[in-house]
């Protein structure tokens, strides 16, 4: 072992350099097939690796020419080898410089100013000249031919070139600092680590020259950013390959931080979900694909992402250009009619930061710009005073309000048995009654309220109320033999939903046959073993289940079928749909297949005759709707059932 430190004492060692060009081309290949190519900074990540390597490339025919004497008959080549390894190895450092610059957007201040882009780039070039007239300088370092062989020296100043990598590691330590507040640590770790080991190198350097271990400890940074910052999962929507909502949020947050002026494109496909339901899931998928390559493309100075499902956002630094876009982007999405579906957009544009207070609740308007604004294109500032906008930023603290001083309404809509020609179920639905904003509807709170967590205390009010008018009413002697209760599937991920139901059953003494909970199936639910298990602990005391909105986009036949469910309700979209071409076939082959699998079929959306005398045609066993009725309070609904109902 100590002889070979002696051999290997007085020439180079290469291998180290050897195995960070392995590293730094498998890094280029994460980058590549992750697709990353969508972000910028990705991009400048992307230069920084193959820069690596030449740096490494280089070191490697330097350490050769002085190990084993090549080239020593053309000193003027040996010397554009020497120069070339410097001058990329100082490329590494300003590259990361920019590629952090770019990541935090910090690069947006330099654009069109002298002085920040002097001091980032005139010490580089400075150095590149030095080094590329180093041969009749010396000024950095000196080749000798002495007995044959390549000797290198250090001039006086060499010391400039660590002082330069110093200079860009302080940029690198500077950029974070300032942009610490939008980093997760382990971003923070990744952008730091080249400091210690930048250090650690020139302690290297001065104890054991010879060891060329230093990309090999650079490539251990780059690394760390490859697995903490250039992940897919944090920059790229792995749908439509647009940016995605963390980036989003990243770039908002920004501005907010740092008074930096956006405007901020909001575009919301109204009827994406019927993508979904009319076609299979590949078509659908390529249709959202030529729609993100639209947004994407539309201009090359602007940013895209994908925030949702249907939901898409570009983002302008110039106020022109983005006034520009809310007509361009209508216009060009007005003329796509691929596959018979023509999409429906609402089109928002708010400038950020001075729109909205903080970030969160700009998020908070984000997700909730939905079908108020169907078919226009809006400035913010126009719609900021209307009741809809002021609810929907609220909305949490009128959930909470709500919950705590019982201003949830409950509401009942008969459902008609068709075999027995009257109403013998209903269905509750709630409502907030706010003193300051009226009646709320659920599609204002509900998604919000599964968000916060807040939906399970929601659903049992609904409950409780359902079993207080079942035990108080005697409704069963109006015909009613059961009302049907939506529940979020998110009930069940808390474990012990399902004995507090049963409580309340046992409270009030109630037959379990008088209730049916209604849930939808959802792709963004984990099906898991606790789910299924609360579900069955209510249908073994007796409750019924009803699959809710089938015929959306989240349907999945494998899950239908192994769901324990008894009836299942045709959402209201496939009667929007019905009178379209061919879809007479598809409704005949959906209630075959319900009635088949021994479900009992529910139509809800039922607004007038013709719509009923075409769902009677299929065998329906229940129908709802504004046909006979809309949602009624309680003692409208008693009201109603008497007048009404007919029972045999």
């Amino acid at each position: 072992m100590h002889l070979s430190f002696i051999i290997q004492f007085n020439s180079y060692i290469v291998y180290y350099d050897y195995a960070s060009i392995s590293i730094f081309l498998i890094l280029l290949l994460c980058i590549y097939l992750r697709h990353l190519n969508k972000v910028k900074s990705s991009k400048y990540f992307f230069i920084l690796l193959f820069i690596a390597i030449l740096a490494s490339l280089f070191e490697i025919l330097s350490a050769q020419i002085l190990n084993q004497n090549i080239l020593n008959d053309n000193i003027a080549i040996s010397y554009m080898m020497f120069s070339l390894n410097y001058i990329f190895k100082i490329s590494v450092f300003l590259f990361f410089s920019v590629y952090l610059l770019t990541f935090t957007k910090t690069i947006d201040y330099f654009k069109g100013k002298i002085i920040p882009n002097a001091l980032l780039y005139t010490p580089y070039i400075i150095m590149v000249f030095m080094l590329i007239f180093n041969y009749s300088t010396n000024v950095i370092y000196k080749l000798d031919i002495i007995n044959n062989e390549i000797e290198f020296y250090k001039s006086n100043t060499y010391f400039i070139f660590y002082l330069l990598e110093g200079y860009y590691l302080f940029i690198i330590l500077t950029i974070v600092i300032k942009n610490i507040k939008l980093l997760t640590k382990f971003q923070i770790l990744s952008f730091l680590l080249i400091i210690p080991i930048s250090i650690l190198v020139m302690i290297l350097k001065a104890n054991a020259p010879f060891i060329l271990i230093e990309m090999l400890l650079i490539s251990f940074a780059l690394i760390m950013v490859v697995e903490y910052v250039e992940t897919p999962e944090l920059l790229i929507d792995n749908r439509t390959g647009l940016r995605n909502i963390t980036m989003f949020e990243f770039e908002i947050k920004r501005s907010f931080l740092f008074k930096n002026n956006l405007y901020v494109l909001l575009i919301n496909i109204t009827n994406f979900n019927k993508l979904y339901s009319l076609f299979d899931y590949d078509l659908a998928l390529n249709y959202v694909k030529e729609i993100s390559n639209i947004i994407n493309n539309y201009d090359k100075k602007s940013r895209s992402y994908s925030l949702d499902e249907g939901l898409f956002s570009i983002i302008f630094n110039d106020k022109h250009d983005a006034l520009k876009a809310t007509k361009d982007i209508k216009k060009i999405l007005s003329n796509i009619n691929k596959l018979d579906f023509v999409p429906e957009e609402s089109i928002c544009l708010i400038n950020i930061p001075y729109d909205f207070d903080n970030l969160k609740q700009f998020m908070t308007f984000t997700r909730n710009f939905h079908d108020e604004n169907k078919g226009e294109v809006v400035l913010f500032n126009e719609i900021k005073d209307k009741k809809d906008f002021i609810i929907s930023n609220n909305i949490e603290t009128i959930i909470e309000d709500a919950l705590k001083h019982s201003r949830f309404n409950v509401y009942y809509q008969p459902i008609f048995n068709v075999k027995e020609n009257r109403f013998t179920s209903a269905e509750a639905l709630v409502r907030i009654n706010d003193p300051r904003y009226g009646i709320i509807m659920p599609n204002m709170f509900v998604n919000r309220a599964e968000m916060n967590g807040t939906i399970s205390n929601i659903d049992l009010y609904v409950t409780e109320s359902v079993m207080r008018l079942i035990k108080n009413r005697s409704i069963d002697s109006l015909g009613i033999e059961t009302i049907s209760i939506n529940l979020s599937l998110q009930d069940f991920n808390t474990s012990n939903f399902s004995d507090k139901i049963i409580e309340l059953k046992n409270l009030y003494d109630i037959d379990s046959k008088m209730i049916k909970f209604e849930i939808t199936e959802r792709n963004d639910v984990l099906f898991n073993d606790k789910l299924f298990t609360n579900i069955k602990k209510l249908i073994d005391e007796g409750f019924e289940f009803m699959l809710d909105d089938y015929g959306t986009g989240y349907s999945n036949l494998e899950r239908f079928a192994k769901l324990p469910i008894d009836y299942v309700k045709i959402d209201k979209e496939l009667v929007t749909l019905s009178k379209v071409s061919g879809m007479k076939d598809v409704l005949n082959a959906t209630f075959k297949m319900i009635h088949e699998l021994n479900r009992k079929s529910v139509v809800e959306g039922i607004e007038n005759e013709i719509d009923y005398n075409d769902f009677i045609k299929y065998e329906c066993n229940y129908i709802q709707g504004y046909y006979f009725t809309k949602a009624l309070e309680e003692n409208d609904f008693i009201d109603y059932l008497k007048n009404s109902n007919i029972i045999n």
